[in-house]
């Protein structure tokens, strides 16, 4: 790629991805410095002075620089959408756009008609969400993209280019970040590169691990139910749990009338247990010990002698040393150590076989013994 011919829109992009200090909405002379610096809230919104610190996560929003390799294919990507030479583009409009940096507020929100949530940029580009921006959720989350899209997801600890539409199943914190600008032939001209921060967490159907419930950006809550029981919502803008059950919890639009959402998760602190068959004493046991989850669903990994594995039936057979963990689906585990010593059947051909050489070894040494002895 000849960078010298795409200097004015890569610095825009550049500095729209490359996450500093201060602002992104500055003007060409400045957009080399851009950056931003959002709350722990998400998206770009700054914490109101009373927040509690202990929702801060100062960590979260903390990018590491993309390489020249990924940002020259979101170049790539950018001048491939817009479908026209770089070169023939007119400098006096490169000059013009901005880099701006657009919190999730102040995009329009619409509701789509399968549910799932709208977010309109100024200059009438748009994607689509199944949930909206902050969710935690126990469901997979789709998420549409447009044309003059492009841009980096990051789940947990790993960044990669983002595609065009997808559909997110595993479990983690996910936070996207948007380069949308209007694609060439629209009516109204606006050159602005808008950067947008959406995010959200999947914990699938059981968790082990949350200790309070946010709502989402823009909205509030406003029901929660604990194994079908209304509970009492001291804050409107998170619900800290109480106890191990079935959650159910229904947010509302603070700016919308009728807009909702909920999530429904099963939370699970308690670690399962096996049971024994026969008991073992003392950790150990003779013969064949056969064991039994306490809850469906779990899996059992077996360390025998030294090899870890998955347990493939419920019954230990073999003579030696066991470690048992029993592993439920939010998570939680518990060990066991255990011996299973050598037994014999009294009828067993090998004992009787070793009972009559022993015998003969006896007679012999007894014969000789004889021999030998002197009488005085």
């Amino acid at each position: 790629m000849r960078w010298g011919r795409l200097w004015p829109i890569s610095w825009v992009l550049a500095a729209a991805l490359w996450a500093g200090e201060g602002t992104v909405s500055q003007a060409w002379a400045s957009s080399a410095e851009a950056g931003y610096k959002a709350g722990a809230g998400g998206a770009g919104n700054e914490e109101p002075e009373d927040q509690d610190e202990d929702f801060q996560d100062e960590d979260f929003w903390d990018e590491e620089e993309l390489s020249d390799e990924e940002v020259e294919r979101l170049l790539d990507e950018y001048f491939r959408q817009m479908d026209e030479d770089p070169a023939d583009k007119n400098p006096e409009n490169f000059r013009s756009m901005e880099a701006v940096h657009l919190n999730i507020s102040d995009m329009k929100l619409e509701p789509e008609e399968d549910g799932g949530f709208r977010y309109v940029l100024p200059n009438g580009n748009y994607f689509v969400a199944s949930v909206p921006c902050g969710m935690i959720t126990g469901e997979a989350v789709t998420l549409t993209l447009t044309g003059g899209t492009v841009g980096t997801m990051r789940r947990d600890d790993v960044t990669e280019m983002l595609p065009d539409s997808g559909r997110f199943t595993q479990k983690g914190s996910y936070h996207i970040r948007l380069l949308m600008f209007q694609l060439a032939g629209g009516t109204a001209a606006d050159y602005n590169v808008y950067e947008v921060n959406f995010y959200f967490t999947i914990i699938g159907g059981r968790d082990n691990t949350l200790g309070a419930v946010p709502a989402p950006e823009r909205f509030v809550i406003s029901e929660v139910l604990l194994d079908g029981r209304r509970q009492k919502i001291p804050e409107e803008r998170c619900f800290f749990l109480g106890g191990d059950g079935e959650y159910q919890i229904r947010f509302q639009a603070a700016d919308r009338e009728g807009l909702s959402v909920e999530t429904r998760f099963v939370r699970d602190t308690q670690a399962p247990f096996l049971s024994f068959s026969p008991e073992p004493q003392g950790g150990a046991a003779s013969g064949a010990v056969e064991f039994v989850p306490s809850e469906p669903d779990c899996r059992v990994y077996i360390n025998y002698n030294g090899s870890r594995g998955y347990a493939v039936s419920s019954t230990l057979t073999s003579v030696g040393n066991y470690g048992l963990s029993v592993v439920d689906e939010a998570g939680n585990a518990r060990e066991y150590q255990l011996w299973i010593r050598q037994t014999y059947d009294p009828a067993d051909w090998r004992l009787i076989l070793a009972a009559v050489v022993l015998a003969g070894a006896g007679a012999v040494r007894l014969l000789l013994l004889r021999r030998d002895m002197k009488v005085i």
